[in-house]
């Protein structure tokens, strides 16, 4: 990013483009030195107004022929226009003329986007040594450019360890280094330089959210947790602590624990974000719970808060469903499917809902529809070749089966499915041999349909067949 390179604006720069554009609009011949023209023109980089850039230099050309500062323009105008052979000619020569090491960087920017990454890095580090100053600064820059202009952050990597050689107690660098770390999936030399950050000053709320963050991807979930607080205890409102500590708890199976972050975040009155959706991540985690008509008062807040919020709408349904109220679950899945017609997973729950009101044909069609937005579902093949063999559908059934095999040959239930439908087709031969393989893997199931079936079909016989 061209900001790494270019002087920021204040006060001053505002009032001189103030005064440049004035005497445009007024056709006025006004001075500017090659300083003012620099200021200028890097913010017309900066705003990608390239065309007005163009003219900014021309007009140092003018003014200043042959000025350093001049040239070294051009050179940022033609790297920002894509012209990057002229440009590094134009730095090369500015280079024989002045060791400075900002020259160098910019040639370093220019053979990156020719792909010379090699090259561009020898360069980069010539200008950490041209450099007689800030070379710490010089070289954190250079990292950030590498790590936000391009894929380079293994390359990224030695100009910030060098970064913070040059100032171990720069508490931007810790940040900048740790987060390069992190985003390497160097968790513990990330842990190590954050750790470093927060004895300097442990007053740093999003440093212990970072630290908390790196803790979990350690599986140090414990110790993530407490790091979240710390984060919380320098401010309350932070919200992503309070999501991030309920997700921490979430996944360790802590379901209560984290319910209770997350209404303290639901219960916060200025909250800045989705209310509705922190309502939904305590409800899911009374799900967890089977704490059903809970996660249903949850599920209600969010809808009353965002009636067109198809989870919330489902999370109600689901909670229905599961408290036996298919009745009123049905309603709220249709209203589900109004929001949002091509979730699957919501037609799935209209055919449980309607095969427990014995509804079959109406749960077969909730099953196709679920099948037509994700045909490869190979549970609700099978559940649905389970309802058409109650319908007596059997070649059908018996074609849903066989795409379901397909697809997951070792599912539970469906050995003994096809055991069924190859007996009720005549083919006892195939049904023996399903049968054996349900007999041996789920036994159970198997014994219970031929409790369902036993007026049917001769198990003995075909045990033995």
């Amino acid at each position: 990013m061209l900001e790494y390179f270019l002087p920021s604006e204040n006060n001053d720069t505002a009032e001189l483009l103030r005064r440049y554009e004035r005497s445009l609009r007024e056709s006025r011949s006004v001075y500017f030195d090659a300083e003012e023209i620099e200021s200028i023109a890097d913010h017309y980089i900066m705003k990608e107004n390239l065309p007005a850039c163009r003219r900014v230099v021309a007009l140092g050309e003018r003014l200043h022929p042959s000025n350093t500062l001049i040239v070294f323009l051009k050179v940022k105008l033609l790297y920002a226009e894509g012209n990057f052979d002229l440009a590094l000619q134009t730095v090369r020569e500015l280079e024989r003329m002045e060791a400075d090491s900002e020259y160098f960087i910019w040639e370093g920017m220019i053979l990156l986007k020719q792909g010379w990454i090699d090259d561009a890095k020898k360069v980069f580090w010539r200008a950490v040594d041209e450099e007689r100053g800030q070379k710490g600064m010089v070289c954190a820059d250079i990292a950030a450019y590498l790590i936000h202009e391009s894929p380079l952050l293994d390359d990224a990597v030695p100009f910030m360890e060098r970064a913070h050689e040059l100032n171990p107690d720069d508490l931007s660098v810790l940040s900048d280094l740790a987060l390069l770390y992190h985003r390497l999936a160097r968790y513990e030399d990330a842990v190590a330089v954050t750790e470093k950050n927060l004895d300097i000053d442990p007053y740093q709320e999003y440093e212990w959210y970072r630290m908390g963050e790196l803790l979990g991807n350690l599986h140090r979930y414990e110790e993530a947790v407490r790091a979240f607080d710390f984060a919380l205890s320098i401010d309350e409102n932070f919200v992503e602590a309070y999501l991030s500590k309920g997700q921490m708890l979430f996944d360790m199976g802590s379901y209560i624990k984290a319910a209770e972050v997350y209404e303290m975040l639901a219960d916060m009155p200025d909250l800045q974000g989705d209310r509705a959706g922190v309502l939904l991540f305590i409800a899911e985690c009374y799900e967890r719970v089977e704490d059903y008509a809970v996660a249903e008062g949850y599920y209600r807040r969010a809808y009353m808060l965002d009636d067109k919020n198809a989870d919330a709408c489902t999370g109600i349904a689901v909670c229905l469903l599961e408290l036996g109220d298919y009745g009123e679950s049905l309603k709220y899945l249709y209203r589900a499917t109004e929001i949002n017609p091509s979730d699957f997973d919501t037609w799935i729950y209209i055919a449980d809902c309607c095969a427990n009101m014995d509804m079959l044909d109406d749960a077969i069609e909730a099953y196709r529809r679920s099948l037509f937005f994700n045909w490869k579902q190979p549970e609700v093949l099978m559940s649905m070749g389970g309802l058409l063999v109650d319908l007596g559908e059997v070649p059908e059934a018996l074609a849903h089966l066989q795409e379901a095999e397909q697809m997951d040959a070792n599912m539970k239930g469906l050995a003994s499915l096809l055991t069924v439908a190859y007996s009720q087709m005549g083919d006892f031969k195939t049904a023996s041999y399903y049968m054996r393989k349900a007999m041996a893997i789920e036994k159970e199931k198997m014994q219970e349909l031929m409790d369902i079936f036993s007026s049917d079909i001769d198990w003995e016989k075909m045990l033995e067949g």
